[in-house]
């Protein structure tokens, strides 16, 4: 998820830190040009909240918030005509067209993933990992192919790695996890297919839980990788821009990983 997708979904901002978000929201181009003081001023607000405020949303200070707001707005400027993600292509266009499109999608949705994703989310996804007795995989439909390649590169760094949903069994692994083991969901909806109070039980014995998702994280994970939704969950031709995402995070993940073990 952007910094500004943050600024303007979350629930969590105090009134006073609401009225530093506006003031962001509504000058975009201009914000980068401001001193953290200087932001304190027209706000009328003060240098703590603002930091504050960048705490929540996952950075360390207005430096890299700056930084990070720069980064977004170059993006928005270079590609103001982006892939549609749901009809990438049409019948009239030729073979060449279409390859070309579709090598487009796929940089477009790496690059918009590479942009977005909290890096601190996924060092938090890596402590996790490597702190696990065993590792359950859950995903539905395309996304659980991803989750089979992913438990394939985990059992290659000696991970133990389970998909625990292969045959409809996830609540049965559900409710035998035990303490230091942890489950994975991956879902581009949020729809996780499972009952919450089996993974509410399950880390009452010491279970963790990551989610993988473009939705808005969920108090029942221990950590949510989030990342933007640019397809719809249901008109579209296929699931190219959520699968590229998703398998993106999962190659991070085990580079990550890989140099830890």
């Amino acid at each position: 998820m952007t910094i500004l997708e943050k600024l303007q979904n979350s629930k969590e901002f105090t009134n006073v830190e609401q009225e530093v978000v506006a003031y962001i929201l509504a000058n975009k181009d201009t914000i980068i040009d401001l001193t953290i003081l200087e932001l304190a001023n027209v706000t009328f607000t003060s240098n703590a909240t603002i930091i504050r405020l960048c705490k929540k949303l996952g950075l360390k200070g207005f430096r890299e918030f700056k930084l990070q707001l720069i980064k977004e707005l170059e993006r928005a400027r270079k590609h103001q005509r982006e892939v549609d993600m749901d009809y990438p292509f049409d019948p009239d266009q030729t073979s060449q067209e279409i390859i070309k499109t579709m090598a487009d999608l796929t940089k477009e949705s790496i690059d918009v993933s590479y942009e977005s994703i909290d890096y601190h989310e996924l060092e938090e996804a890596i402590e996790i990992i490597l702190q696990a007795q065993r590792v359950y995989l859950y995903g539905i439909g395309d996304s659980l192919i991803n989750a089979i390649g992913f438990s394939n590169r985990l059992v290659k760094l000696k991970i133990p790695a389970i998909i625990a949903n292969m045959y409809g069994e996830q609540t049965t692994h559900l409710d035998s996890m035990k303490s230091g083991d942890v489950g994975i969901f991956v879902s581009y909806s949020g729809n996780i297919n499972n009952p919450i109070s089996s993974i509410v039980q399950a880390r009452r014995r010491g279970c963790k839980f990551i989610m993988i998702t473009s939705k808005q994280p969920s108090g029942h994970f221990d950590c949510t990788i989030t990342f933007p939704s640019k397809e719809s969950i249901d008109d579209k031709v296929a699931t190219y821009y959520s699968q590229i995402t998703i398998n993106f995070i999962f190659n991070c993940l085990y580079a990550l990983l890989f140099t830890k073990k």
